[in-house]
Formats: C-alpha cells, structure tokens, sequence
C-alpha cells in the first residue's frame, strides 16, 4: 500500500519510523514536508512512552538511546514540579513513576501524608528529583546503565531530524508545501498538489500538518472544543540561557501565573520556556511583562501561538489518519501530545493496517479506532483539567476557575469522593495509554484534596497503618542506596558527551509508566 505522510515534524516523522520498521515489507512510504515551514524548539517533555520507543521496549524500532540523547539536545525527566498549584507559594512534585508499593490502598502515599512527609519521596523518581539526581549511574569509565524509567527533555525541532536519520532509505521524502488536496467521488482523500508541481496519488493518507489541520479541513471532519474545561489558548514560547552555577533538576517546571502557567524545560544547553494563557484575562503584552517581571530578566518570545483544546471527531476518517497536533490537542501540562500520537500509531500499526486500501479501511476498523481513541482524549481532558481545580484566589482567572464553571463531570465526581475515601486504581479504567489513578493521586496530593485526615482515616481503616510505616522505611533505605549510585543530573548534563562516549547500557526495560 502506498501511505503518503503530510507533515514532517515530531508526529510525521515518528509515523514514518514506526510503519517502515513494524511493516517495512507491506508498504512504500512517503513523508512530504517543507523545509521553509518551522518547527518552534523551544523545549518539549515527554512520558515514558517515547523511552519504550527509543529504548526498543516494546518492539526495535532501530533507535540507540545514546544517539537520541546527543542529537535532540535532550535530558532526563523524573518528574514535574508544579510551582504555586495549591496556592501561591505552595509546590508539589508529580514524579513520574508510581509509588513504590502499591495494593489495595497506596501505603507509601498515606504513609508520607499522614506523618507530613513530601509525598513525592514516596517513589523512586520523586526521591531523585529530591536529591538532584539523574537516573544514569557509571559502571565502569565511560559506560553507563539506566536503571530506572525516565522520560526526556529535548529540542523539539531536532527530534523529527533524528527520527528521519533513523528511518534512512526506508523512507521516500519529498521537500514542498500542500497547496491542494483531491477527493474522490465517495469522499476519500485521491492525491494532493505540491508547490513544486508534482501530484502525489496514495491509498492512505496520514495528516501531521499540525494546527493548520489541512486534511481534516478538506474532509469537513468536525473539532470538538475542549475550551469550557481547558480555558487557556495562548503560548508565548521563549529561551533562557543557563545561569552561573545554576542546579539542574530532572523535572519539567510548571509555574501557576495570573492567567495560566510557565513552563521550564531544561536541554542540555539551555532552558526551554513559555506561557501558557488565556486570553480572556490578559494581553500578549501584559503576560510578556508578568514573565519579566517574574524572572528579573528580558525575555524575547518567539512568537505568540493561538490553540484551541480539543480534537477531531473522528481521529481516522476514510483513508486518512489524523495525527498529532491536528489530531488532539489538550495543551502541555502534562506531555500528552506525543505520548497520544505513540498510542495512536502503536493502535493503528499493531492492530488496523493490514497490506491494502480495502483490508484497512473498513468501517468497523474505522469505528472502533476512532472510539478508542477519542476516549483516550477524552480522558486526558478529566486530568488535565482536575489541575486547575486549585485554591488560587488571586487573580480574576483563578477567581473564575474557583467558580468551578469549568470543571469536569469526572473532576467532580473524583473530588467529592475524595472528601471520603482515596481514589483507588479500580476507579479509573485500565486501557493502552490511559493515565492512571497513580498520577491523579500525585495531583490530588499536591492540591491538597488528599490530606492528612483522609490519610490517617484510610490507614486506620484497612488497619495498615503499623504495616505503612514498615513499608515506608524498607523503601525509603533502599532509595538511599539508589540513589548514591546515580549521577549527579547537572553534572551529568555538563558532562554528558564525555559520558555517552561509551556505549549506554539498557537495563532497564519497563519504561512505560507515565
């Protein structure tokens, strides 16, 4: 089958990579994309679903841990630090592992709020985080082992180059913009038109022309707004070189404004940074100040960037596939954009595209894909927007988030049961990709819906709460023990050419946790 990829960015690249090495024998791929449209690097995150594809976790996809790390500018992620959530001046620390023991209930999670403990401490990574820790500890001179699961920061613009190098003769590409595309009679995608002058016929088509949404446009496929429960709409995305001495933690920074939140994005020679806002309560030049003002330095955006939350209808419509930013779009808090676009593709490749037009584009296929996946994006939109459920009160935005016009049915249900009991992994849905009670734990911990009473009440109820602390403190030692065999993540970040020159040993192979 001929599979014609339009858009050459993260998503467009990752698709190709991905299709060329689990059927590389069943179909001729082409990406098309145009070297005059840019791609914004101003720092991205990741989940552990990006590892398990670099890695080879799942299935070898050709790539080398060592090279990605070199060729995209990135660095280790364990966690993320939500700066002024709760209210101003009140941190927490959303590792992104799970605690270390798990059951019915979470004992290390009650154990640490009930005594006032950091709940982060609670879990590997969040004990890295804690001790500025990367998760790469030295065998020997020059090799290193990573023992733990860890996501990446990384210059978003070099990862599609490193896909695409990964990808090498497998994959046709062709260097124009879409000026037109062409439908046939019963509404499937025929051919697109290129700047160049060439047209381009294929059987399947997959559109990763991001917010511009060319494909889904022409097909008059519908947008579904998430704008009432995800209210920010604006990025301002800008850099920021390395202060002097500066300590480099292995977390994504998410830094609560008047009118939405920062993010801090540390690469290997710089930060990564924007604002994330809506619109409705602050001008690109007064959210500009604020950043200035807030940072005590001059900030040069790269450009302001409007979004809407939301995604497609239908994420696969006929014979085209909607990928990417033109897919979904649930803004960045938590790095759901190309963990999504992996959950999609690992759905599309492994269990939909079969060797022709006619095996793979049947409407039960069709119907099914698109319910898993809209569900799946629907179920970020209940994540993300439980963050905003703060007790922020000093702003008109978080007066009106306080107003709770804008939660979620899910959001609602989770914090009124969460004044009786702990959210429990059985009440949220187990599915390829979701995110699971673990992580809405770490947001309820840091907003402070899960606190001290619902601890000690939910311990004493199960009657573990001799049996916590003896887990507590087992677990705790042993974090101990880790984490002074791992690498020092500024000194790592520093020194990472002279560590990588070796070969980079993969130990660890369950990287697929958040």
């Amino acid at each position: 089958m001929k599979i014609l990829i339009c858009g050459g960015g993260t998503a467009g690249w990752l698709a190709a990579l991905m299709i060329a090495k689990a059927q590389r024998h069943s179909h001729n791929i082409t990406v098309v994309e145009s070297s005059k449209i840019g791609i914004i690097g101003a720092g991205e995150g990741s989940t552990g679903y990006l590892t398990d594809i670099i890695l080879g976790t799942n299935y070898d996809y050709g790539c080398n841990e060592r090279d990605f790390l070199v060729e995209t500018n990135a660095t280790v992620k364990l966690g993320i630090h939500h700066k002024s959530w709760q209210d101003v001046g009140v941190d927490y620390i959303a590792p992104i592992d799970t605690s270390a023991a798990q059951s019915l209930i979470d004992y290390t999670v009650l154990h640490a709020i009930a005594n006032d403990f950091p709940v982060h401490l609670s879990s590997i990574d969040g004990f890295l985080i804690e001790k500025s820790k990367s998760s790469f500890m030295m065998l020997e001179e020059n090799k290193l082992e990573n023992i733990r699961s860890h996501a990446y920061h990384f210059d978003a613009h070099l990862v599609g180059k490193y896909f695409k190098k990964v990808c090498g003769d497998s994959v046709n590409t062709i260097d124009s913009e879409i000026i037109d595309i062409t439908l046939t009679e019963d509404g499937s995608v025929k051919e697109i038109k290129l700047a160049n002058g060439q047209t381009i016929e294929a059987d399947f088509f997959i559109d990763c022309t991001g917010f511009k949404k060319l494909f889904a446009k022409k097909l008059n496929v519908n947008w579904i707004s998430y704008s009432k429960n995800l209210p920010v709409n604006r990025a301002m995305p800008f850099l920021l070189d390395y202060e002097d001495n500066e300590e480099i933690k292995p977390v994504t920074t998410a830094w609560a404004q008047s009118a939405g939140w920062m993010w801090q994005i540390p690469t290997q020679t710089r930060k990564g940074c924007g604002y994330v806002y809506c619109s409705d309560f602050i001008s690109d030049d007064d959210a500009h100040a604020e950043i200035e003002k807030l940072l005590g330095r001059s900030v040069d955006p790269i450009k302001v960037l409007n979004f809407d939350t939301g995604r497609q209808e239908k994420l696969w419509h006929k014979n085209c596939l909607f990928l990417g930013l033109c897919a979904a779009f649930a803004e960045p808090l938590e790095a759901t954009s190309i963990h999504s676009t992996i959950v999609q593709l690992q759905s599309f490749i492994f269990s939909y595209l079969k060797d022709t037009k006619q095996e793979t584009c049947n409407d039960g296929s069709i119907n099914v894909y698109n319910k898993r996946m809209s569900r799946m994006y629907d179920d970020f939109k209940d994540f993300l927007n439980l963050h905003y459920m703060t007790n922020r009160k000093d702003s008109k935005f978080w007066l009106w988030m306080q107003t709770r016009e804008t939660i979620t049915e899910t959001s609602a249900n989770i914090l009124e049961m969460q004044k009786y009991r702990t959210l429990q992994a059985s009440d949220i849905d187990n599915y390829h990709g979701y995110a699971g009670a673990s992580l809405y734990n770490w947001i309820l911990a840091g907003l402070g819906y899960l606190n001290k009473e619902i601890a000690v009440k939910e311990l004493a109820f199960f009657g573990d709460t001799d049996k916590a602390a003896l887990i507590w403190k087992l677990h705790q030692d042993r974090f101990f023990q880790i984490a002074d065999t791992m690498i020092d993540n500024t000194d790592f970040i520093k020194n990472l050419n002279k560590y990588l020159h070796g070969t980079v040993l993969h130990k660890h192979t369950n990287c697929s946790s958040w």
